[in-house]
Order: C-alpha cells, then sequence, then structure tokens
C-alpha cells in the first residue's frame, strides 16, 4: 500500500513537470493543490465565535505546522527526483526552473505501466465509425488506477489523445466497455459523444 501511495505521488510530480516547468515555489503550489496535501483551509482561517477562538488558533497552528511539514516533504521529493536524473533545474530570463528529464519520461511510463497492469486490459474488437467518438471525462485522483486504465484501454481502441482526459477517434464504443465502465463506478465520471457531419454533439452513454 506504501509502494503504491509512493508510486501515485512520484508519478504526479513527474505529470506536473511533464506539463511545463516550475519555480521550486510555482511546483510546491501546483502539487499541493493537486493532491491531498491541500491547504486552502489555511488561507481561509476565520475564527467565528469569542468563545472558539483559542481552539480555532490551536487548530490553526496545527494546520500551519502540517502545511510545513508538507512543503519539507516536497522539497524532499524535488531533490530525491533530481539526484536520481529525472528531473533537472535549467535556467532563463524569468530564473530556475525544474523540468522533467528524458528518464523521467521514461520513469512515468514505468509507474503507468504499473498502474495500468493492476487491471485487466480488455481487446476489445476494433468496428470503424462513419462519425467521430469524442471521450471525454474527469476521474477524481483517489481513482487514478482506473483513470490510467481507462486511457489504455481507449489507446487499444485507436483513439487519439486531444488532451490528457480528451480523445478522439471512429471507432464504435463497445458495448462491453460501457458494462465495465459501469461495473468500475465510471460512468458519472465519463462523457462519450458522437460527432456527425454537421458538427453537432450527441451523448452516446
Amino acid at each position: 500500500m506504501l509502494k503504491t501511495m509512493r508510486g501515485h505521488i512520484l508519478l504526479k510530480a513527474l505529470d506536473l513537470l511533464e506539463e511545463s516547468a516550475y519555480t521550486t515555489g510555482d511546483f510546491l503550489m501546483a502539487f499541493l493543490s493537486s493532491t491531498k496535501y491541500n491547504y486552502s483551509h489555511l488561507r481561509n482561517f476565520r475564527p467565528k465565535k469569542h468563545k472558539t477562538v483559542a481552539k480555532e488558533i490551536t487548530r490553526h497552528l496545527a494546520v500551519q505546522e502540517n502545511t510545513r511539514k508538507n512543503q519539507q516533504r516536497i522539497y524532499n521529493l524535488l531533490n530525491k527526483l533530481s539526484r536520481e536524473g529525472l528531473i533537472q533545474k535549467t535556467s532563463d530570463k524569468n530564473g530556475a526552473k525544474w523540468k522533467i528529464t528524458p528518464n523521467g519520461k521514461a520513469k512515468k511510463e514505468a509507474i503507468v505501466s504499473a498502474l495500468a497492469s493492476a487491471l485487466p486490459i480488455p481487446e476489445y474488437k476494433i468496428e470503424r465509425s462513419s462519425f467521430f467518438i469524442l471521450v471525454i471525462f474527469d476521474i477524481p485522483e483517489t481513482e487514478r488506477r482506473k483513470r490510467v486504465w481507462l486511457r489504455r484501454v481507449l489507446k487499444n481502441l485507436e483513439f487519439r489523445m486531444l488532451q490528457k482526459s480528451v480523445w478522439l477517434g471512429k471507432t464504435k464504443v463497445p458495448s462491453e466497455f460501457l458494462e465495465t465502465l459501469n461495473e468500475f463506478n465510471l460512468l458519472t465520471f465519463v462523457e462519450i459523444f458522437s460527432i456527425s457531419k454537421t458538427g453537432s454533439l450527441r451523448q452516446v452513454n
């Protein structure tokens, strides 16, 4: 379980740095806001009643300490990734920024493959569609393994990634695929549309 958690954290860090180069401060904010280490409640601290001020201050100080520890963990993570050659710091006119290396990209693919292998990747029969099919999904971070699985399935169905959560193809959506989405409790997070020749969208799931 701990190994899986570390894999998710490492994958999130490499994901962010593959999308863009970050200063240490910007990476800290991006990482914290996209994982469980979210400290927006710290910025929104407001004692409500005089009687609860002492309790609120105590909670506020605890949140501050927790935030400091999380920040230190992320600094340590960046240093570890740098020592392992997965990221590197570069400089331009805007200052020093972290970016992913080719070794980092290879490591990310290895993690993605490991996560995907935890769920079976079906070999659906490919049938061509006369219309383009658009698949859009927004799967929670807690279900990342299933999100990785979905991307692998769409790739096998010869869909093309427009964005990480937007895929386009001319393959009919297999009914077995929809059944599996239902079994994985993903139907509420996935939208599938067909695009007619006129450009209009029609939901198919």
